[in-house]
């Protein structure tokens, strides 16, 4: 299984603004265009997401006129993934590139770099648990027992422990008591079965680590 959607991160887009979203921030920076030149990447906790770089015009035959941009006035525009599927993005030609003068990663980037969770928005394995438009998280289960019912949850994949086991971070609150909560880091194991992929909780790290799991 493939997500589409990953053929975006860290490179430069363009998006069409035919639904007219982005009309008033057009006359916020006093500039016009179809569409606007941004790069695409993923924030750790908003998804994927694009920093604007210009507003721009296209020719029929894929000319980027660039018009205007949040930079050149001390400002930042962001779209998060939600809107920016809408807006058709496309991969921005490398003759274009190249001739609008872009660098290949724009300098902001590195404030963005998240060193556990980047090396894992490329594994298949996980693909079929994570949010859509959200590369960093994926859905694993809280066994059940004698006192409390399984449960599905979202965890924030942090880093790779080795092997089928993930550190992640507690997305949301357990319906039930398990001994751990929201915010927390807990170890996950996710593996393939006949069924598919099997994601499960197995507890809270500190247990682990102290065991040395």
């Amino acid at each position: 299984m493939e997500i589409s959607y990953l053929d975006w991160i860290d490179r430069w887009m363009l998006a069409s603004d035919h639904l007219c979203r982005l009309d008033s921030e057009k006359r916020r920076y006093g500039v016009a265009g179809t569409h606007v030149l941004g790069f695409v990447y993923v924030d750790h906790t908003h998804g994927i997401s694009m920093q604007i770089e210009s507003f721009c015009n296209m020719d029929p035959d894929g000319t980027v006129h660039m018009n205007g941009s949040p930079p050149q006035h001390n400002s930042m525009l962001l779209i998060r993934y939600d809107m920016l599927l809408d807006m058709d993005p496309n991969p921005l030609a490398d003759d274009e590139h190249r001739r609008l003068g872009l660098p290949e990663y724009p300098k902001w980037l590195p404030s963005y770099h998240h060193e556990g969770a980047e090396p894992l928005r490329r594994l298949s394995l996980l693909h079929p648990l994570r949010a859509e438009g959200y590369p960093d998280d994926i859905k694993f289960v809280l066994p059940g027992d004698a006192e409390h019912q399984a449960e599905l949850i979202w965890g924030r994949l942090e880093n790779s422990l080795g092997g089928d086991y993930f550190e992640c971070e507690l997305l949301n609150e357990p319906n039930h008591d398990f001994g751990f909560h929201m915010g927390e880091r807990v170890l996950v194991r996710v593996k393939e079965v006949p069924e598919g992929v099997s994601s499960v909780c197995l507890g809270p790290l500190p247990r682990f680590a102290e065991d040395k799991v």
